[in-house]
């Protein structure tokens, strides 16, 4: 356990996708033709998790 440990303190930056990843993929459309994403809670809670620890997260969507 001390290697991975050792190991993971090394990460400074957590590069993620947002489509398909913190999204169910798809778009939905308001009453006005806005358009909007769905996350969910607890990948925000993994985010703050990662910063707690000093690591950046980085998200990124094409």
């Amino acid at each position: 356990m001390k290697k991975l440990e050792e190991k993971t303190k090394k990460i400074k930056m957590f590069i993620m996708d947002v489509d398909g990843t913190l999204t169910d993929g798809k778009i939905y459309m308001g009453p006005h033709g806005e358009k909007f994403k769905a996350f969910n809670t607890k990948d925000g809670l993994g985010i703050k998790l990662l910063i707690k620890q000093g690591i950046l997260p980085v998200i990124i969507t094409g």
